[in-house]
């Protein structure tokens, strides 16, 4: 092969090189990389988007929607057990409980809510079914695609609201909404599966005095509820799993 071949093929593999540099530079614009066109794991995040704590309703709710397509969570009103689901046909209300029960088992209920496996079992209590827009695994998905929100000042909290069917985002500056919408239309999240609601910032309490022993469940927190205009509670984290 004559030099002046090597020199033409070294140029192609230079301009090839240069170009794909070019459009690597081009997809990003303002420190944000373009999002995928479709929710799926980005190649540069070490985390996947249905990433779901180990352990949590959340990991039991996604596992529930395998059984009861378009299952989108449960909670207690009062008397009744409220079941959100994209369709309320998808099973027939027989069906829904045996799944339920299936993955919760019926110690759970009597452990979290007292004793409402009798609603279960047909005993007492009722059993409402709501009709809501998104299934509980894609809330998930959205969640985790704006949990970069988190290192923003004045961004609060980020969850999952299974009773509101969306994913909520507590913000003590609610200057940034516009900003973080902009975000959401680049990341493909419809504008109305997420809810800004102003929220008090986070205060630290802890000192370098505090101690925490790793005691199974998280360490309990209190913060302040702007709708009841009171405190409530929550467990930061799992420090631990139990033992035998």
């Amino acid at each position: 092969m004559s030099r002046r071949t090597l020199y033409i093929l070294r140029l192609l593999i230079i301009v090839a090189l240069a170009v794909t540099f070019i459009i690597a530079c081009s997809s990003e614009e303002d420190g944000f990389t373009s999002p995928p066109s479709e929710l799926e794991q980005s190649e540069t995040s070490n985390t996947p988007n249905d990433f779901v704590m180990p352990g949590s309703i959340d990991e039991k709710f996604i596992e529930l929607e395998a059984s009861v397509p378009g299952f989108a969570g449960f909670y207690l009103d009062g008397e009744t057990l409220e079941v959100n689901l994209v369709d309320v046909d998808v099973l027939s209300e027989a069906e829904l409980i045996s799944a339920i029960l299936n993955v919760f088992g019926d110690d759970y209920f009597d452990l979290i809510f007292g004793g409402v496996t009798d609603i279960l079992l047909g005993e007492g209590l009722t059993l409402s079914l709501n009709e809501v827009n998104f299934p509980f695994s894609e809330l998930n998905i959205y969640r985790n695609l704006v949990n970069d929100f988190l290192a923003v000042d004045g961004v609060v909290l980020n969850d999952v609201d299974e009773v509101r069917n969306v994913v909520v985002v507590g913000l003590s500056d609610m200057s940034l909404v516009s900003d973080f919408e902009a975000q959401l239309n680049l990341l493909g999240v419809p504008l109305e599966a997420v809810l800004f609601e102003e929220r008090e910032p986070v205060v630290p309490q802890q000192t370098l005095d505090d101690k925490l022993d790793p005691i199974v469940g998280g360490a309990r927190f209190e913060f302040y509820d702007s709708e009841t205009s009171g405190y409530r509670g929550c467990t930061l984290g799992i420090n631990v799993q139990g033992g035998p």
